[in-house]
């Protein structure tokens, strides 16, 4: 007899680890009867008589040693700049670019191993991996790789120090108690570009001492980012988007010995994070007419240094032949005490001296997991599993005068260290009801508690099952069904926030709510050449208890493709994607019950198409790829009274790629590519947006991307 905890129960139990123990104990003890009751079948399933297979021979085991590779080099055109079409793509800027890059790979006899590959050597998307070693005795590896991120070039502003932590401004500037008023605002504005790139470097080593169950490994990563980002920045009722340059950097750890012996696998490992920020705080100056005296200059934070370290560890056991026991462990530790800042920069305040000279943020993480697996029966399995994460916040408590954007003395605020804890215990069943259907039911039950946060407490249940059949062999099918039910038994908003909430409000991921999830495939091989797809996923959220805030949400998505495949030599797929999102808020303008709605609705829809020819004559092969996608979002405000409804939020974009590979001989080719891609958006939140549309807003201006760019490239493959 398996003892289940029951769904929906409302049993204060649940919030007891050791309750929660007791439960997961139960099932894996029941699990283990039923497994020790079938070993002996398993066994004796196992104990085939033994085949010998020492003059085997493998047909596919055919190694090329020595050095093998492919190179690339050749030159593209890129027709028009545009900052959106090189995001990610490194071809944000017109002209002619290099192509270089290839692989190439050397293997010996002894098992010594050295694998080189490098994509966009010429672009700032470039990335290089080597890979090397012995095998069963070392391994090394390494790589490098770089990501642009192009955001925005259409945007302006007068600041100037773009690229400092200081942003001034010109000496002629006249500022102003409204945009209009800045006489010199327009022969002062200079173009600025909002983008990053980041960098990771990593190198890792591991080593498996020959004649030893253990294996050793190091592996270390460098990330930097850095570029400029749009912030705002305020003094009381007047703002400006700040074109803020920022420098990050992440160096992370891993180490990690792993033991491994007949039924047992172990491994024990370290793991530290180390986050640096090159700039302490940003300080621009105030370009409206200052509204107290020394109002000047603002300063704000940026984010502060960090680390976090943590020991780990996960072992498995196999059990019985039948039955798989999995454990995994954590325990970290996270300091921030980066010194504060001034409190503030205007000389004509006085606060009171703060109580300390850092946060000094600790903070103490604990995870684990167990998991048990069995197959306790011949067409039955059981899976169950018992997860807590916990985050244990010891930053210590003091009062902090406030100080309002360097403008005017405030009240004192208490800082507040948020603690959770988070308990998971999941049972999964699966049968084989006959050789072409399964059936698969199951049940969780989460109890999180908080500490600081509108309710102490959440608890959320749930149940799925879900069916698997293959009716012929050409048909696969998947349908499950999910309902969820969480609820927050002591919902209490927070009185002493320095904004109080009105008392109705609910905030969305803390809210009592019902989820009703459907999800279903099928695929379908017609008959040799043709196969057809189709899947579907239907999300309903409901927060019936919810008076002021999000009360629901849906979301509706389905995807149909077809392959076909008139020949070996040509391939063609197709596909269509459709997701719909929709939310209704509930919100007060008189601090009390509901008096007006906002509606969002979100569109998207893709489709797909790509044919691929090989040998369309001797050593000709082809290709072309289609996509065109369109999005759009929709924003409705009622009141009761007449509303002009907002604007749509566009975008579509589409793309046509062509390429013809010729090969020369067994070593020499030639590729030939082509790229259209049109790409257009409007947003009515920034389109035609200057830094002087808004009266109290110095903005930067940036509109909505929108071009048409040609790629065409030609390059050599050399292999050896």
């Amino acid at each position: 007899m398996i003892w289940v905890p029951t769904m929906f129960s409302t049993n204060r139990c649940s919030k007891n680890s050791v309750c929660a123990m007791r439960r997961l104990s139960a099932v894996l003890a029941a699990m283990l009867g039923m497994a020790l009751a079938t070993a002996a079948h398993a066994d004796s399933t196992s104990s085939a008589a033994s085949v010998d297979t020492s003059t085997w021979q493998c047909r596919l085991c055919i190694y090329a040693y020595g050095w093998t590779g492919n190179l690339d080099a050749g030159l593209g055109n890129v027709s028009s700049s545009s900052y959106k079409f090189g995001e990610y793509t490194g071809l944000e800027n017109s002209g002619i670019y290099l192509i270089a890059g290839g692989n190439t790979a050397y293997r010996n006899q002894d098992g010594h191993y050295f694998d080189v590959t490098a994509t966009n050597l010429g672009l700032s998307s470039r990335d290089v991996t080597i890979d090397g070693g012995q095998q069963g005795f070392y391994e090394l590896n390494a790589e490098f790789q770089e990501i642009p991120q192009y955001i925005a070039n259409s945007g302006s502003t007068p600041f100037q120090g773009l690229g400092s932590d200081t942003l001034t401004l010109p000496a002629n500037w006249v500022p102003g108690g409204s945009t209009g008023q800045m006489t010199n605002l327009n022969s002062d504005l200079h173009n600025v570009d909002i983008e990053n790139t980041r960098r990771i470097a990593s190198l890792g080593i591991k080593i498996m001492p020959p004649k030893s169950n253990w294996s050793y490994s190091v592996h270390f990563q460098r990330d930097t980012q850095d570029g400029t980002n749009a912030l705002g920045g305020n003094f009381v009722t007047t703002s400006s988007n700040l074109p803020a340059y920022f420098d990050y950097s992440t160096n992370q750890v891993r180490v990690l010995a792993d033991y491994a012996v007949d039924k047992w696998q172990v491994s024990f490992g370290y793991y530290g994070s180390f986050f640096q920020d090159a700039n302490a705080a940003l300080t621009w100056s105030n370009p409206f007419t200052q509204l107290t005296p020394g109002a000047t200059q603002g300063q704000m934070a940026q984010p502060p240094n960090n680390n976090f370290n943590a020991v780990t560890f996960s072992g498995a056991w196999q059990a019985l032949a039948n039955t798989r026991l999995i454990a995994t462990a954590s325990f970290g530790h996270g300091t921030q005490d980066a010194t504060f800042l001034p409190t503030t920069i205007n000389s004509q305040l006085s606060p009171a001296p703060l109580p300390r000279n850092s946060l000094d943020g600790v903070m103490d993480t604990v995870n684990y997991a167990l998991r048990a697996y069995s197959y306790v029966l011949t067409d039955l399995s059981l899976t169950a599993d018992y997860t807590v994460n916990k985050r244990d916040n010891h930053t210590p408590q003091a009062a902090y005068q406030q100080v309002i954007t360097d403008t005017y003395l405030s009240t004192y605020a208490v800082n507040i260290p948020y603690s959770f804890s988070d308990q998971l215990g999941r049972l999964i069943a699966d049968y084989r009801l006959t050789s072409n259907m399964h059936l698969e039911g199951g049940g969780s039950y989460e109890n999180q508690e908080r500490m600081y946060t509108e309710t102490a407490s959440t608890q959320t249940d749930s149940l799925w099952a879900s069916i698997r059949a293959n009716p012929i062999s050409s048909i696969s099918t998947n349908l499950k069904f999910m309902h969820e039910r969480r609820f927050s038994p002591d919902y209490t908003p927070i009185d002493d926030l320095f904004s109080p909430q009105n008392p109705l409000m609910r905030q969305f991921d803390l809210a009592d709510r019902t989820r009703n999830q459907i999800t279903g495939q099928m695929s379908y091989s017609i008959n040799t050449q043709w196969s057809t797809g189709v899947s579907v996923e239907n999300d309903d959220d409901q927060y019936d208890g919810t008076t002021i805030g999000l009360t629901q949400g849906k979301d509706f998505n389905y995807t149909l493709s077809l392959t076909y495949t008139p020949t070996s030599m040509t391939n063609v797929n197709g596909y269509y994607t459709q997701e719909r999102s929709s939310w209704r808020q509930a919100n007060s303008q008189t601090y009390s019950t509901a008096d007006w709605y906002g509606d969002d609705e979100n569109t998207f829809q893709t489709v797909g198409l790509s044919v691929e020819m090989r040998d369309i004559k001797p050593g000709l092969d082809g290709g072309i790829d289609f996509n065109y996608s369109l999005a759009s979002g929709a924003t409705a405000v009622s009141t009761g009274a007449p509303e002009p409804a907002f604007p749509n939020i566009t975008m579509r974009m589409q793309s046509i790629s062509l390429y013809a590979k010729y090969r020369i001989d067994t070593k020499w080719g030639v590729k030939v590519a082509y790229r259209i891609e049109r790409y257009s958006t409007t947003d009515w939140s920034i389109d035609g947006v200057t830094p002087s549309t808004i009266p109290n807003v110095l903005a930067l201006g940036i509109y909505s991307p929108n071009y048409v760019v040609n790629v065409i490239s030609v390059s050599t493959q050399y292999s050896f």
